[in-house]
């Protein structure tokens, strides 16, 4: 609930700092009168929440300091309210507190004591002089409105609904009121609630811009960015000046990878607000999603420029000048951004995986363990009885159960880890993929392999794959590259024999990744751009692609045999690839598969490549076998598939060119 208190017609921005208790009319030398001591029991019973009280100590200290002769009840509230509305809080206290001794019945003007605690952030007090405001008129819903923000800052959020309640069923027609509760709800985690009231919200004033927009907040902070759009959209149509709804609207465009729509609203953000930090912010990760790094670089050093402890901005560059290969840049913007957001998860993780590509796995394994905060993986860490092994306990005798998370090839990737822990006397349980497990139970280390779903089974320690790593404390020398898994004998066999009649030299090509990887639009290779392999004299193209991207074979015009159809699982694509004279393929599992297998592959890599190709190398001390083909520049696969042909031309012995 974000509404300021009101002062009559005039809204409060801002509280200021909390300062001392009141600080009464100076009386160093004298003893305390009747009315004074009267007034600091009032005080008191205020504090006690006990209004009733207050109110007649406040009248009886009215009889005991009568008015002077001079003075005007109205006057001296006048000047108070002009003091508090300028924010001029010392002055307007003593005048206030005055006037309600003046007046004890006039609720408006302990409402204005109570905004007047509120402001000097004496919430208790504040909500206990608006509790005698509504005592004396409880019509006014602006005066339980403003109860219920003192008990919100009070951090009564029960109280604080209940009065809010009262003030929206008094002034139906307030949207503001209708949007703070909204807000109030969402702020107790009743988010059902929440979406139920802003819903019947957009019903009764379906022309507030700000109401579709709480809409859209609430469906965004369930991650539901398919529902925000909508309202996102009905705010911004609503209100075309209004540079928060099209920010918002381009920030939920690009959580669905509608990338150019969040171009577009960001675009239309700065032109309605050019010092909206947050919408250029905005429309450098739309450009840096869409590879045009300077651009996005220019926008983000715009709301920098406006925002320069913007920890968020700050991150995004380090983003962006990772994207280009420009690390030890990336580095030091996260460690601006971590430095205004120490333990931001996110962005310590961006920065693990930036130590991780510059191979300094000192740093980037331990942060690595950060993963467990980012939006991916927030919420799937597995936990169980037993202690998670620390690096250190002694595993001699014990059994440790190893957890799968993220892809199948990471999977295959750190499922060499395994062995150093059976080498420190510890009998290995690992969880595995129904698809590897064949394959799995061949890794050296491996003691047992179970499905995911088996539960009857006795452990002493546990730890996800991807920790091992640092746990392990592995360097660059601990990546030896050689082979650890043995694709099965009879799946060798098999396509050893359905490959006979296949012509010529056996080129395996994979070319199309998961697309629900948040990667995949940048490592992925139309089939087409894979013309110049097929042309080369003497070469078979072997299909070794299962799933999405097959359908790509019925619209090239050179041979592709389909051999993806016929698989069954990894151990039968094994079997394959140990038949196959090369594959060439793209940052997937079966890359890895091959590189864990041994079998010849070339790796086609995106030029913002994945931490784990690091940077500047055609080799990979991850995979012995496998050779990496880089992107000169982004989305530039035409230059890295010349570069493949002219090197299996060379292999072959053929001249460049040759057809």
């Amino acid at each position: 609930m974000r509404a300021p208190l009101r002062v009559a017609a005039n809204r409060v921005d801002h509280f200021q700092p909390p300062h001392h208790p009141i600080a009464y009319p100076a009386m160093p030398d004298t003893p305390p009168s009747e009315s004074d001591v009267l007034h600091h029991l009032a005080e008191q019973a205020f504090a006690l929440g006990r209004p009733d009280v207050a109110g007649e100590l406040l009248r009886q200290s009215t009889r005991a300091r009568p008015p002077r002769p001079d003075e005007s009840a109205d006057q001296v509230h006048a000047d108070g309210l002009k003091m508090l509305q300028s924010d001029q809080l010392a002055e307007a206290e003593p005048r206030l507190l005055r006037a309600v001794q003046l007046r004890p019945t006039a609720a408006d003007w302990h409402e204005h004591l109570g905004v007047l605690f509120a402001k000097q952030r004496r919430f208790a007090e504040a909500a206990n002089t608006l509790r005698v405001a509504l005592r004396l008129d409880p019509a006014p819903a602006a005066r339980w409105g403003n109860l219920a923000i003192a008990y919100r800052d009070q951090g009564n959020l029960p109280a604080a609904e209940a009065a809010l309640r009262e003030a929206v069923k008094r002034a139906a027609g307030a949207e503001d009121l209708r949007a703070s509760l909204v807000a109030l709800l969402n702020e107790q985690k009743k988010t059902d609630e929440a979406i139920a009231e802003a819903r019947r919200a957009t019903a009764d004033f379906p022309e507030s811009p700000a109401i579709w927009s709480s809409l859209g907040l609430l469906f965004a902070g369930q991650n539901r960015y398919e529902d925000a759009v909508g309202p996102f959209e009905k705010a911004a149509a609503l209100a075309p000046q209004w540079a928060e709804a099209h920010s918002n609207l381009a920030a939920a465009y690009g959580k669905l990878k509608r990338w150019a729509d969040s171009e577009r609203a960001s675009r239309q953000a700065v032109q309605a607000d050019p010092s909206h930090a947050t919408a250029w912010g905005n429309l450098g990760n739309c450009l840096r999603d869409q590879g045009r790094y300077q651009e996005a670089a220019a926008a983000l050093t715009k709301c920098l420029d406006l925002r320069p402890n913007d920890a968020e901005a700050a991150g995004n560059f380090a983003l962006t000048f990772a994207a280009v290969g420009r690390h030890a840049e990336a580095v030091t913007w996260y460690d601006r951004s971590l430095t205004l957001r120490p333990d931001h998860g996110e962005t310590r993780f961006n920065r693990a995986l930036t130590y991780l590509t510059l191979a300094d796995y000192a740093r980037g394994w331990p942060e690595y363990e950060y993963r467990w905060q980012t939006e991916a993986m927030r919420g799937k860490k597995r936990t169980f009885p037993t202690p998670e092994w620390d690096g250190t306990a002694d595993l001699r005798g014990r059994t440790i159960l190893l957890v799968p998370e993220q892809g199948l090839g990471d999977f295959i990737q750190f499922v060499r880890f395994v062995k150093p822990l059976a080498d420190r006397g510890a009998n290995v349980v690992l969880q595995t993929p129904p698809e590897l497990a064949e394959l799995t139970a061949t890794v050296p280390g491996v003691g047992r392999v179970i499905a995911s779903d088996q539960a009857e089974l006795t452990i002493h320690t546990h730890a996800h794959l991807l920790s091992l790593p640092g746990l392990l404390k592995c360097t660059a020398a601990d990546l030896h590259g050689e082979p650890y898994m043995t694709p099965p004998p009879a799946a060798v066999a098999k396509w050893q024999e359905r490959l006979k009649g296949v012509p010529g030299f056996k080129l395996g090509v994979v070319w199309q990744g998961n697309p629900k990887h948040s990667g995949d639009r940048w490592r992925s290779v139309p089939l087409a751009k894979f013309a110049p392999l097929a042309a080369i004299p003497g070469v078979t193209l072997c299909g070794v692609q299962k799933g999405h991207g097959r359908e790509q074979m019925a619209d090239v015009t050179f041979p592709v045999l389909d051999f993806g159809q016929e698989l069954t699982d990894f151990s039968d694509t094994a079997g394959l690839l140990a038949n196959l004279d090369l594959l060439v393929t793209i940052d997937s599992a079966v890359a890895h598969l091959a590189g864990a297998t041994g079998a010849k592959v070339w790796a086609v890599i995106a030029a913002n490549n994945d931490w784990r190709w690091q940077t500047g190398r055609s080799d990979t001390p991850w995979y012995a076998s496998m050779t990496l083909f880089r992107q000169p520049k982004v989305q530039d696969w035409d230059g890295v598939m010349a570069e493949v042909e002219k090197e299996l031309r060379g292999a072959l012995g053929l001249a460049s060119g040759a057809r």
